[in-house]
């Protein structure tokens, strides 16, 4: 057998045909000595056709092609057979970068066994799959993305506790871009940037500002946000364009930005922003269901169960419920009409908040009955000494429209456990008492269990 050529195959017409494939060919034997190098490789790879000559493939780079390649090689040359090598099984078979970019080029190779100047050679044939691959990529972001949302999602729709949402919603981020840190920020009332989730830190840089919240303000924001090196963040909208903070997205300075990280943000931030709105509605619901609509105090189903749960609870502690019912309430609406009765009604309950401790609840039953649950006064001479202040305080006059209006209080007093263990026993302990006081006349508080002692607005006196 004679030497093979060292030289490329000369026909002018073949070598312009190779020269305009968007495919790399290479021609070698089973050593890997290369007598074809065909323009698409000069491209990709900046070696020359005269510098491959001859030389052999797994020394022609400074990372050797894949053993996989190399025993597929051989064996196309020992046993005539054809074989591809694919992406997906052998995701790096030559080192090769695409052209004008700091990163791979990924591709698979079909190897032919041919004869070539009377000796065994095979012919690769290069693919560029790089476009396949990111397509693929993207279906695979995509679809998790979705599952993402999916998600977070449901736990919105099925009213889990916010915390949880935020919780889920950065873990998902970082999930979907490794590497990086996600971190939420919300606006409280005061406008101050407050951490719902004590695990992350993460802060704004320095030079940026919250303090805009018009339409024309959030969408330069939007922009300020995406300048920070290693730091990415979107602005949180609410449905009435207010800004209700920011979502950030984190990695280190010396790390490459996460592949759609930006997409994940908006999205995230989408996500964000429904649940945020979805949480307001519910306490709102919420709020609405527990409130006395004209007052805002509690109502019976929140006085209900805030009753029995501190009748039923293990380290329960004696406390004072008061009945109130106004005096001559019904006067002032004959008079004055409904709108008088409404306006004294919302008075008197913010004069009540106003004067009752936190851990005390204010809740109107309906009409002009009105319950004061007072964990503070839990003694009956505690509850009577508050009595006296609710008497006063609902005695003072207010002024409406041109004239003044002015009511006063009979007060039924119970006190758990000794006159009740139930919220029904003490509601009716405190209800019977109530009219006690009234039979006794305006502006008096009384107990069942002491029923003669009444207390007086004007002066407190006992009866035998």
């Amino acid at each position: 057998m004679s030497d093979p050529d060292p030289k490329m195959p000369p026909d002018p017409t073949l070598q312009k045909i190779f020269g305009l494939l968007e495919t790399g060919l290479i021609l070698c034997n089973d050593q890997g000595q290369i007598f074809l190098w065909n323009a698409w490789m000069e491209r990709v790879t900046g070696i020359t056709s005269h510098e491959a000559s001859q030389a052999q493939l797994h020394l022609l780079f400074t990372t050797q092609p894949s053993k996989a390649l190399q025993d597929a090689i051989k064996e196309a040359c020992k046993n005539k057979l054809s074989r591809r090598l694919s992406h997906q099984l052998h995701p790096y078979l030559l080192p090769l970068q695409q052209p004008g970019k700091d990163q791979q080029l990924h591709h698979s190779i079909m190897i032919r066994p041919l004869e070539y100047q009377g000796q065994a050679a095979c012919l690769l044939q290069i693919n560029d799959v790089s476009s396949a691959v990111r397509r693929e990529l993207h279906l695979r972001e995509a679809e998790a993305l979705l599952r993402f949302e999916k998600e977070i999602l449901s736990l919105v729709a099925h009213n889990q506790p916010i915390n949880k949402v935020w919780q889920a919603l950065c873990e998902g981020i970082e999930k979907l871009a490794p590497g990086a840190e996600a971190g939420l920020l919300l606006l409280n009332a005061e406008q101050g940037l407050v951490n719902p989730l004590a695990a992350k830190n993460q802060l704004l840089p320095s030079n940026i500002s919250l303090d805009s919240t018009s339409p024309a303000s959030l969408a330069a924001l939007s922009q300020e946000l995406q300048k920070t090196p290693g730091w990415w963040a979107c602005p949180l909208i609410t449905a009435d364009e207010q800004l209700a903070g920011v979502l950030q997205l984190g990695w280190p300075e010396d790390a490459s930005t996460p592949t759609g990280s930006q997409t994940l943000l908006e999205r995230s931030t989408q996500l964000a922003s429904i649940a945020l709105q979805n949480h307001h509605q519910l306490l709102q619901v919420r709020h609405l269901a527990e409130h006395d609509s004209l007052t805002g105090l509690a109502n019976r189903s929140q006085l209900t169960r805030k009753l029995q749960e501190a009748c039923e609870a293990a380290s329960s502690k004696p406390f004072s419920l008061l009945f109130i019912d106004l005096d001559g309430f019904k006067a002032i609406n004959d008079t004055h009409g409904h709108d008088a009765g409404d306006a004294l009604l919302v008075e008197l309950a913010q004069r009540l908040e106003q004067l009752l401790p936190k851990e005390d609840l204010a809740a109107r039953l309906g009409g002009d009955e009105l319950i004061v649950l007072s964990p503070s006064h839990s003694t009956l001479d505690e509850a009577y000494q508050l009595a006296e202040k609710l008497n006063q305080l609902l005695a003072q006059p207010f002024p409406w429209q041109d004239t003044t209006l002015s009511t006063g209080a009979s007060i039924g007093i119970a006190v758990f456990p000794d006159q009740g263990t139930s919220a029904n026993q003490l509601l009716t302990q405190a209800d019977n008492a109530m009219y006690l006081a009234k039979s006794r006349g305006k502006g008096q508080a009384a107990s069942c269990d002491l029923p003669s002692v009444v207390y007086n607005a004007h002066k407190s006196n006992s009866e035998g």
